[in-house]
């Protein structure tokens, strides 16, 4: 059997490829920053050149699940930080849905929490005392009403006792609020698209998330659409780790259900596809 590949010519209509880094597979996610965190994934969330891309590649969530940093002093902090990400939802994403928090899961008071509701308003919330019955720092404050099927930038900065809220780069509003924003007790993983129980699960997808120790904005800016890590990135998720590509570049491949790419299985050349 021939171990050599195909070659892209002028009769080629159509050629599938399948591209990893890592030696990993598409199910497989991979902080960019030089924490390097574990990532772990819950129910199907896949990643790669499909839907629609931003950048260089996006997430896909499908409302079964999402991921999860652990918890380090570096994602708990009562020092600067900037939380932020582009989000698509689509048309079946609904409400009461978390796209990044670090301790809340519905019918628990914790936070911080940003968090998209019933009527696709986003918004903000955050506590310091652990499941104490009400939200005592920011008690769902709005942030915009989000657009289904658009690319949308959301970031949280502090810096100092001031907060400023930001929406596609425009400062929405700034708040002044002194101490921790973490309850003390929270070693709860850094959940990306779902609650901390794997609920109130995100559908649609994501692209550029990033945690910073910085206070990355204060005024208005215009949101990358593709984050570079730097001495200030605590996490970074560019979802770029593998993909499904036509090398003829003719046709945008969508990969659904578990399908995926993966380099630890094959017969010669970097990778195959699986197909369940």
């Amino acid at each position: 059997i021939s171990t050599n590949t195909y070659a892209v010519d002028q009769q080629t209509l159509f050629s599938l490829k399948a591209i990893t880094s890592n030696n990993t597979h598409n199910n497989f996610f991979i902080d960019s920053s030089p924490n390097s965190f574990s990532i772990t994934k819950n129910g199907l969330v896949t990643q790669g050149k499909f839907g629609p891309v931003l950048g260089s590649s996006s997430a896909f969530f499908n409302g079964s699940g999402g991921l999860s940093l652990p918890h380090t002093s570096q994602t708990q902090t009562s020092s600067d930080f900037t939380w932020e990400t582009w989000f698509y939802p689509t048309d079946q994403t609904v409400g009461d849905i978390a796209l990044m928090t670090k301790g809340w899961s519905s019918g628990n008071v914790g936070g911080p929490l940003i968090y998209l509701d019933a009527n696709f308003v986003l918004r903000f919330y955050a506590n310091n005392i652990n499941n104490n019955g009400s939200w005592n720092t920011f008690n769902g404050i709005m942030i915009a009403t989000v657009s289904r099927n658009q690319w949308q930038h959301v970031a949280i900065s502090r810096q100092g006792a001031n907060f400023y809220i930001f929406f596609n780069g425009q400062l929405v509003n700034t708040y002044s609020r002194s101490g921790n924003i973490f309850y003390n007790t929270n070693t709860s993983p850094l959940c990306i698209g779902q609650g901390t129980n794997g609920l109130n699960s995100f559908i649609g997808y994501l692209s550029g998330t990033r945690v910073s120790n910085s206070a990355r904005y204060i005024s208005n800016f215009t949101p990358l659409i593709s984050n570079t890590s730097d001495g200030n990135t605590v996490a970074l998720l560019n979802y770029t780790n593998s993909t499904l590509l036509d090398v003829t570049s003719n046709n945008n491949i969508e990969m659904l259900g578990n399908s995926e790419v993966n380099s630890l299985k094959k017969p010669f050349g970097e990778s195959v596809i699986m197909l369940d």
